[in-house]
């Protein structure tokens, strides 16, 4: 006679207060957020944003984003762009010609308005940027004060005031650049913007007044075998007797309650 083992007893569900949230991201400690000031064209596409629920958190569920990727790629292969596309979702549940901009299939988009003020779309819909939060908490402020940029927020933009912004920008994976098209049409003048350019020698410049003025980098020690601990250790020491900032592995992480919470990472 066979006999069917009983079932595993259910897991206990990890539990955390719904107030809260915490993820913390490991990184290399070369890698910073950058701007590269090659311009780029996009391409809207036709795919339907995703449930409010899945466009709100992070989650491996990638399929509307392949499809919005897919969908920019062959507008841009009809238009002749072989490359600097990502796909812009919007959201057309207002009616035909109350398109509003949602955000990049993988990462969240910018503009530089007309009267000067930084704007990025509202998050109700979609992922809250870890990229965008950076430059709300780091960059922008800076702008603000060297008088590059008035203002910035959050916004609702409309798709039909796109080519009237003053800048587009791609914001995502801790990287910024330049859009200066959006189906064909150009964005402003068409050129590569000023406070792009600002950006940039921003987040380059090493001085106590540039990046690392609200960057703070916590070490994580290395976990591995005993003998990997010791090479870490000696690579260190060796690194310190040179003078040279020591190589590794850092991570940033932001936990704040409330159902605005981002990760920060570098």
């Amino acid at each position: 006679m066979l006999l069917t083992p009983p079932p595993p007893p259910p897991r206990a569900p990890l539990l955390l207060p719904l107030t809260t949230r915490i993820l913390p991201v490991i990184c290399h400690a070369d890698h910073h957020l950058g701007v590269d000031l090659t311009p780029c064209a996009e391409f809207t596409s036709d795919t339907p944003l995703k449930p409010p629920m899945l466009a709100s958190m992070k989650s491996t569920n990638y399929l509307l984003n392949a499809h919005t990727v897919m969908d920019a790629a062959a507008k841009a292969k009809a238009a002749g762009v072989a490359k600097g596309y990502m796909g812009l979702m919007v959201d057309r549940s207002a009616g035909e010609g109350r398109e509003q901009v949602a955000e990049l299939s993988v990462s969240a988009v910018g503009f530089v308005t007309q009267e000067g003020r930084f704007i990025s779309p509202r998050q109700e819909k979609i992922l809250a940027s870890t990229t965008v939060r950076e430059l709300w908490e780091g960059a922008l402020p800076v702008l603000v004060e060297r008088g590059v940029i008035s203002s910035f927020g959050f916004e609702e933009v409309a798709l039909a005031d796109v080519p009237q912004m003053r800048e587009m920008l791609g914001i995502g994976a801790h990287s910024i650049w330049p859009i200066t098209s959006l189906d064909g049409q150009q964005v402003g003048d068409g050129s590569v913007g000023a406070v792009v350019a600002a950006l940039k020698e921003l987040l380059e410049d090493a001085s106590p007044q540039g990046r690392d003025s609200w960057t703070t980098w916590t070490d994580v020690p290395y976990a591995g075998s005993a003998e990997q601990r010791h090479l870490l250790k000696e690579e260190e020491r060796i690194a310190r007797a040179g003078g040279a900032e020591s190589s590794g592995f850092r991570r940033r992480y932001a936990a704040q309650e409330g159902s605005g919470a981002f990760l920060r990472a570098e």
